[in-house]
């Protein structure tokens, strides 16, 4: 991993989103500290993963809106901040025609000048990746031919060839059965210790994050309800938060 020594990874600072005359996400502001687990947690349709697709840019924010570590994100070109951030979307339900190994593989690509080939250190960090998410003996299989727990672990070892600081975990137990929401949830537990990294991760779960993350943002109507420790919201804000979280979503 790339070791920074910035205190904030990610800053996202008044942010603004609208589409058409409707708000998606009104005047966020979001701290992550350097090496945390931080769970951004809202029902489904609260803004999510539409503040995530700003963090890595797949939605443009405005200027002076996103930091990553320490640098306003649009003065970082797409290359460069690939190697910093590092993110795993919702698409396990996609049917791609690679190998396991190949999907891993992808990772690397913010490494790589233009057409570059695989490197033996590459094949290396893709298999020690596959090895940590307990994938490396399947790495020949097609990736189109896996259950839906398997598929997430893929591509959270693809995330991990990255070798990013930050790791956007998009929703990653979404669609998975109590047993894969077990498994995916043992895995990712330890990853800021393992990794060196800091994880971000959206979950719908409430009680699913508790058990994993220290630190904790509310989102619900495109509005941040509250950020801070996950022991300062039990103590004093937990049955008001999720009395407002229960309340109708935008869609």
């Amino acid at each position: 991993m790339n070791k920074r020594t910035h205190s904030e990874a990610i800053r996202v600072a008044n942010l603004n989103y609208n589409i058409h005359s409707k708000s998606i996400l009104e005047e966020i502001s979001l701290s992550v500290p350097s090496h945390s687990f931080v769970g951004l947690i809202g029902p489904n349709g609260s803004g999510k993963t539409t503040l995530i697709r700003h963090i890595y840019r797949a939605l443009p924010p405005p200027t002076k809106t996103v930091y990553v570590n320490g640098r306003e994100i649009e003065s970082i070109s797409f290359r460069e901040a690939a190697k910093s951030v590092t993110v795993m979307r919702q698409e396990n339900n996609s049917e791609f025609s690679y190998s396991i190994l190949e999907m891993v593989l992808m990772g690397r690509s913010p490494h790589k000048r233009l057409f570059e080939g695989d490197t033996g250190r590459d094949m290396e960090i893709a298999q020690n990746a596959l090895d940590r998410v307990g994938m490396k003996q399947m790495a020949s299989r097609r990736y189109a031919s896996l259950s839906g727990g398997e598929k997430q672990r893929v591509l959270i070892a693809r995330s991990l060839a990255q070798e990013a600081d930050i790791l956007l975990l998009d929703e990653p137990t979404n669609g998975l059965d109590p047993a894969g929401i077990q498994e995916m949830r043992a895995l990712i537990h330890d990853m800021p210790d393992a990794c060196g990294a800091t994880v971000l991760i959206s979950s719908h779960l409430l009680g699913e994050m508790e058990q994993i993350v220290s630190q904790v943002g509310i989102i619900n109507h495109g509005q941040l309800l509250f950020e801070g420790p996950l022991a300062e919201l039990q103590r004093h804000s937990r049955g008001n938060v999720v009395l407002r979280l229960l309340a109708p979503d935008r869609g």
